[in-house]
C-alpha cells in the first residue's frame, strides 16, 4: 500500500507539467499531497521522501501557472522592436521589386512608340532612364521574336547576349513565351546567371507591332546589399528567395536550433520571399524569466525539504555510519587474513594485544601476549638485533620503525615484516606480515635474472657485472685477466639433425666441460644461443693462458653422448687485460674480433687478439657496408674459365662462372675476401641470384656462339642452397630467359652439405629433377663422407686445387689423387681437376682418365666476349 501511494504521488507530480487545464493540475496536486500525507502520518514508508514530495506538491503548480505569464510580459517590448525591423525589411524588398518593375515598364512604353529601334536610340533611352549610379541591372535586353536584338550596357560580358534565342534558354523559355502570349509582365527566377551567381529576370512585353520583350537581369546580391544597408544583418534577419524549384539564401541563415518568433512570406509573381526574424535577446529574456521562476520555486522547495527532512537524514546518516564501521572492521580482518598479516597494540605495561588474524598467524592461543614471549619466538640470530633496534626506537624521535626477522611457527622459522608505530610515549602499535614466500620468490627471480635458465651458469648481464668486478680486482693486484669467447660452429645443424632437445643437452655438456676445465675463481657464462664466455682471473699473460685455452679446447673436442656420438667443432677467441683493453666492453669487442678471425681462418682452433685483427675487422666492416651498393650499382662482373676434356685438351666441355668485384673506392676486391663475409649475412643470397640471372641472360644471348653442348657451372652458397624460394626463383629465371636446366651445372661445397638439412636436400632433388647437374666443389677439404655422397644427386666431383698442386711432390700425394679419382669413378661421377698449371699435371691426370681439367695451363678466367672471340677463331 505504501509503495502504491508513493508511486501514485510521483505519477501525479510528473503529469502536472504536461496538462493545460488549471483544474486538472490542482486536482492532481491535491491527490499527490493527500497520498504523501497518508504515508507520512502512518509512518509506513520513507519519511524524508514523503516530506520532499509534499513540498513538491505545493511548488510545482506555482511554477506551471506563473512561468508563462511572466515570460510573455518580459518579451512584449522586444517583440514590438522585432516587428518594426521586419516592417523595414519588407518595405525594402517591396521597393526593390516595385522600382525595378516600374523602370522596365517605362522602357516598354518608349519602345512601344517606335517599331524599329536603332541601337543608338536604345542606348540613349537607357542612359537617361538608368544613369550609371542608379542602374541595378546587369543588362536590359530588347528581343524580337524572342531573339535578343539590343542590350544595355554594351560591355564585353553583355555582347555575348546579342543574338541569343531566349526560347532556347534552359528553364526560361516557357516564361518568355507566356509573357508574349498573355502580354503580361512576369518574373523569372531565381536562376543561376551566366556570370556564375543567382539572379532574377524581369520580363515586360512591348505593345504594338512585332513580338517584342524587354527583359532586365538583376543579381540577387543587389537585394542583399539593399537589406544590409538597412541594417538587416544586425537584427537577426534571415531572407531567402524561392522560385522555379530553386531556393537561395540572401541574408543570414537560421539553424534548426535558432528561435524564430516572427515569419513573413512575400510573393511577387512566381517568386516567394521568405522573411524570418530571430532575436537572441528575446530568447535570453524568456530563458532568464523561466530560470528566475524555476530557481525561486526550487529554492522554496529546497527550504521546505531541508527543514522537513533534516532530522530524518541525520538518523539515516548515523545508521549508515554504524553499518559502515561494522563492515570496515570485518573487511580489515578479512584483508589481514588474506595478506597473511595481523596487528597488535600496547597501551601500558609489558603486555600487547593481538588481533584475531595475528593470533592465527603466530598460532598463539590468546589475544593477550607478553613482550618477552614474543621475543622468545624470534630466531636466535635475529633476536639480539631486533631487541636492540626496538629499544633504540623507543628513545628516538622517529614515529615508525620497519624490521624483518624470522619467527618460529610450529617447527620452522618463517620470515616476517614487522612495522612499529609510536602513538605517544607509552602507547605503541604495529602489524606483522608473513613475507617468507615473497623472499623465496625474490631469491628465485634474482637467480633467473643472473643465470642462464638452461645451463645454470651466468648470463650475459651477470657475466658483465662479475667481469667488471674481476677487472677492478686485477687492476688493484696488477695482474692479468683473459676473456675467452667459445662458439659452437654449425650448432644449427645439430638441432636440425638430432632435434632441439639434443641441442640443449649438447649445450649443457659443453657447459659442464667448461666448468671442469676452469678454476673456482673463474667465471663461466652463456652469452647467447651457441656462444659461451670464460673470464680467467689472475692468470699469466702468455704461458698459463695458452695452457688453459688448449686444455679447454682439447676437452671440448671429445665426443658428446647424445642419441649418438656427436663431434661438434668449437672455435675460440681470446683477449687479454690490460694489454688489449682496459674495460669490459672493449675487452669483449676484442675477443669477438679474435673469434671472428678464428672462424674465418682457423675453424676448430683458437686465436688471440692482435692489433692486426682490428684492421681486418675495419676492412670487413667496410666490405660489409659497401656490398649492398655493389649489388645495386652493378659493380660486380662475371668472368668464365673453361674446362677442357682430359683426353682431348682442345675440346671445351663446360665453363665455370666466376664473380669479380671492381669497386670505385676499394678497387679490385678478391672473391676470397668478400665471399666469406657475404656468407655470414643475407647478402650472399642476393649476390647468388644476381649471378644466376647474369649467367642465364648470357646463355640466352650467346648460346649460338658457344661450342655445342657446352654447359655453364654456377656456384651456390650454403645459405642459398637452403633458401625455400630457390627452386621457384630459378624456375622463373629459366622461363624469363628461355634457357634449359640441362645447360647448367650447380656447384656446391662440402661445407654446404655438412648439415644435411631437409631444405637443402629438397632443393637439390627438385633442381636435379628439373635437369640441373650438381658438382661437389673443393672435394677433400671438408667433412663429407661416402654416405652423404651416395645420398645426394651428384654428377661431378671436383678435386681441390691443393691436391692437384701436390702432384709430383711425393708418392703419397700422387696416391691420394689417384684414390680420389678412383672413388669418384666408383660412385659414377665425372671428375674435374681444379688448378691445373703444368704439363706434368696434365699427363698424370689424363693417365688416370680424369674427365675434365681446369686451370691456368689452359685458360685464365676471361670476360665472355674474349672467350667468344677465341671460340670463333678455333
Amino acid at each position: 500500500m505504501t509503495r502504491a501511494l508513493t508511486g501514485l504521488a510521483l505519477v501525479c507530480l510528473f503529469s502536472i507539467p504536461w496538462l493545460d487545464s488549471v483544474w486538472q493540475e490542482a486536482t492532481l496536486a491535491l491527490l499527490a499531497l493527500g497520498s504523501c500525507g497518508w504515508v507520512f502520518f502512518r509512518r509506513n514508508g520513507n519519511t524524508a521522501l514523503c516530506l520532499i514530495l509534499m513540498a513538491a506538491c505545493l511548488v510545482l503548480p506555482f511554477v506551471k501557472w506563473f512561468e508563462g505569464a511572466l515570460a510573455s510580459k518580459a518579451q512584449a517590448a522586444p517583440l514590438r522592436a522585432l516587428n518594426a525591423d521586419l516592417d523595414l525589411a519588407e518595405k525594402t524588398v517591396s521597393q526593390f521589386f516595385t522600382n525595378n518593375d516600374a523602370i522596365l515598364n517605362s522602357i516598354a512604353v518608349l519602345a512601344a512608340q517606335q517599331a524599329d529601334i536603332e541601337s543608338v536610340i536604345y542606348h540613349s533611352w537607357l542612359r537617361q532612364l538608368l544613369p550609371e549610379p542608379r542602374n541595378l541591372f546587369l543588362n536590359v535586353a530588347l528581343s524580337t521574336n524572342l531573339v535578343v536584338r539590343q542590350v544595355y550596357p554594351l560591355n564585353s560580358a553583355n555582347q555575348a547576349v546579342l543574338g541569343v534565342d531566349l526560347n532556347a534558354v534552359p528553364g526560361q523559355g516557357p516564361y518568355y513565351r507566356s509573357a508574349l502570349m498573355t502580354q503580361t509582365s512576369t518574373l523569372i527566377g531565381p536562376v543561376m546567371l551566366l556570370q556564375g551567381f543567382p539572379g532574377i529576370i524581369f520580363v515586360q512585353p512591348v505593345t504594338g507591332p512585332g513580338q517584342r520583350l524587354i527583359s532586365g537581369v538583376l543579381a540577387l546580391d543587389r537585394l542583399r546589399l539593399a537589406l544590409e544597408e538597412d541594417g538587416a544583418a544586425d537584427t537577426g534577419l534571415a531572407v531567402s528567395v524561392r522560385g522555379a524549384g530553386q531556393t537561395y539564401s540572401l541574408v543570414g541563415g537560421l539553424s534548426d536550433t535558432d528561435p524564430v518568433p516572427i515569419k513573413r512570406v512575400l510573393k511577387y509573381d512566381a517568386i516567394e520571399i521568405n522573411l524570418a526574424m530571430s532575436s537572441a535577446a528575446m530568447h535570453q529574456i524568456a530563458i532568464r524569466s523561466n530560470t528566475v521562476t524555476r530557481l525561486s520555486a526550487f529554492a522554496v522547495w529546497l527550504c521546505l525539504s531541508f527543514v522537513l527532512g533534516w532530522q530524518h537524514l541525520n538518523f539515516l546518516q548515523r545508521e549508515k555510519q554504524r553499518k559502515a564501521l561494522q563492515k570496515n572492521e570485518f573487511e580489515l580482518m578479512a584483508a589481514q587474513r588474506l595478506g597473511q598479516m595481523g596487528s597488535w597494540w600496547r597501551d601500558e605495561g609489558d603486555r600487547i594485544q593481538l588481533s584475531e588474524p595475528l593470533q592465527e598467524l603466530l598460532n598463539y592461543p590468546t589475544a593477550d601476549m607478553s613482550v618477552s614471549d614474543f621475543l622468545a619466538l624470534l630466531h636466535p640470530d635475529d633476536r639480539a638485533k631486533t631487541t636492540s633496534r626496538i629499544r633504540a626506537f623507543k628513545g628516538a624521535d622517529g614515529d615508525q620503525l620497519s624490521l624483518e626477522h624470522r619467527v618460529k611457527i610450529g617447527d620452522q622459522f618463517r620470515w616476517f615484516e614487522h612495522r612499529l608505530a609510536k602513538n605517544d610515549a607509552t602507547r605503541f602499535s604495529g602489524y606483522v606480515r608473513d613475507i617468507h614466500n615473497l623472499r623465496k620468490r625474490d631469491e628465485q627471480v634474482a637467480q633467473l635474472e643472473s643465470n642462464d635458465s638452461l645451463t645454470g651458469v651466468a648470463n650475459r648481464h651477470y657475466f658483465k657485472q662479475l667481469t667488471q668486478k674481476n677487472l677492478a680486482v686485477c687492476a688493484r693486484r696488477h695482474s692479468h685477466l683473459a676473456l675467452l669467447l667459445i662458439n659452437v660452429d654449425d650448432f644449427r645443424a645439430v638441432n636440425e639433425k638430432h632435434g632441439q632437445l639434443a641441442g640443449d643437452e649438447l649445450l649443457i655438456q659443453i657447459t659442464q666441460r667448461l666448468i671442469l676445465g676452469s678454476r673456482k675463481s673463474d667465471c663461466v657464462a652463456r652469452l647467447s644461443g651457441d656462444t659461451f664466455a670464460i673470464a680467467l682471473v689472475d692468470i699469466d699473460k702468455n704461458k698459463q693462458s695458452v695452457i688453459v685455452v688448449e686444455k679447454l679446447l682439447h676437452s671440448l673436442k671429445e665426443p658428446y653422448q647424445l642419441d649418438a656420438d656427436v663431434y661438434p667443432q668449437l672455435t675460440m677467441g681470446v683477449s687479454m687485460y690490460p694489454d688489449d683493453a682496459q674495460d669490459y666492453e672493449q675487452l669483449l669487442q676484442m675477443a669477438e674480433s679474435a673469434l671472428s678471425s678464428a672462424k674465418t681462418h682457423a675453424r676448430g682452433n683458437y686465436r688471440y687478439y692482435s692489433p692486426r685483427l682490428t684492421k681486418e675487422n675495419e676492412r670487413r666492416q667496410q666490405i660489409l657496408s659497401t656490398l649492398p651498393a655493389a649489388i645495386r650499382n652493378n659493380y660486380f662482373r662475371l668472368v668464365y674459365q673453361p674446362r677442357v676434356s682430359g683426353g682431348h685438351p682442345s675440346h671445351v666441355h663446360s665453363m665455370e662462372a666466376l664473380l669479380r668485384w671492381q669497386d670505385p673506392v676499394m678497387g679490385i676486391v678478391s672473391p676470397g675476401e668478400f665471399i666469406p663475409i657475404a656468407e655470414q649475412t643475407a647478402l650472399i643470397s642476393d649476390i647468388g641470384y644476381w649471378v644466376l640471372e647474369e649467367v642465364f641472360a648470357m646463355m640466352a644471348h650467346s648460346q649460338h656462339q658457344l661450342p655445342d653442348n657446352l654447359s655453364i657451372s654456377i656456384n651456390l652458397s650454403p645459405k642459398q642452397l637452403e633458401d625455400l624460394h630457390l627452386v621457384a626463383t630459378i624456375t622463373g629465371l629459366l622461363g624469363q630467359y628461355g634457357v634449359r636446366a640441362s645447360q647448367f651445372e650447380l656447384e656446391i661445397t662440402e661445407y654446404s652439405i655438412s648439415s644435411e638439412s631437409e631444405a637443402m636436400m629438397d632443393n637439390m632433388r627438385a633442381l636435379s629433377n628439373m635437369g640441373f647437374k650438381f658438382a661437389l666443389d673443393d672435394f677433400g677439404t671438408g667433412y663429407s663422407n661416402l654416405g652423404i655422397l651416395q645420398s645426394l644427386p651428384l654428377n661431378v666431383l671436383k678435386v681441390d686445387i691443393t691436391f692437384i698442386r701436390a702432384i709430383g711432390t711425393s708418392i703419397k700425394s700422387d696416391e691420394l689423387v689417384r684414390a680420389i679419382l678412383k672413388m669418384g669413378h666408383t660412385l659414377g661421377l665425372r671428375v674435374v681437376a681444379e688448378g691445373v698449371e703444368s704439363a706434368e699435371q696434365v699427363v698424370f691426370l689424363s693417365a688416370l682418365d680424369c674427365e675434365e681439367l681446369q686451370g691456368y695451363y689452359f685458360f685464365k678466367p676471361k670476360p665472355i666476349e674474349e672467350l667468344l672471340e677465341r671460340f670463333k677463331r678455333a
